[in-house]
């Protein structure tokens, strides 16, 4: 299961974000849920409109938004990630990211005491202006074993109202 998370920041407690149609901050649309990232297709998306209400514009309209997971193959260890754009509007490509690492109980995941660093830098997207299209695969430096993943946008493209991607996904020893 995928948790849509917002106002977080490394090592910080997350924020849940709550299905909307008005686009609230911190909210996304129902059809645009977290587990799409992993469905294996890009014509569907994970949408967040982040820290302002959906009229508001912004360069920084998505950062600290994500999602923690919790794979169904616990003690995994992460190796790769490779993150696809979505279907629209390439200023809400999420640029650099953050992933962290946990092995706490899942209701404790909320807590960003839980949560080890394990990678801060570029999603792959940066040279990618193609809608639906994969970036390049970015490899991350791990070697310890966790059970759930937490991924933060730390930048996005350009000004818009929100962030978005159509497929994340994770590689390494699962």
């Amino acid at each position: 299961m995928a948790y849509p998370i917002w106002n977080t920041k490394i090592g910080q407690s997350s924020t849940a974000s709550t299905v909307s149609v008005r686009g609230e901050a911190g909210s996304y649309p129902l059809i645009h849920h977290p587990t799409k990232v992993f469905d294996n297709n890009v014509t569907t998306k994970y949408f967040n409109y982040g820290n302002g209400a959906a009229p508001v514009y912004s360069t920084t309209k998505g950062d600290n938004t994500g999602l923690y997971i919790t794979p169904v193959n616990s003690q995994s260890v992460l190796k790769a990630i490779q993150m696809a754009t979505a279907d629209d509007l390439q200023n809400r490509d999420p640029l650099y990211i953050s992933i962290e690492g946990s092995n706490a109980p899942s209701n404790h995941l909320i807590y960003g005491s839980v949560w080890n660093l394990i990678y801060v830098g570029s999603t792959g997207l940066t040279n990618v202006t193609n809608r639906m299209t994969f970036g390049e695969l970015i490899n991350i430096n791990n070697f310890n074993t966790y059970d759930s993943y937490r991924i933060l946008v730390q930048s996005q493209r350009g000004r818009e109202n929100g962030v978005q991607y159509s497929e994340l996904h994770l590689y390494g020893w699962f």
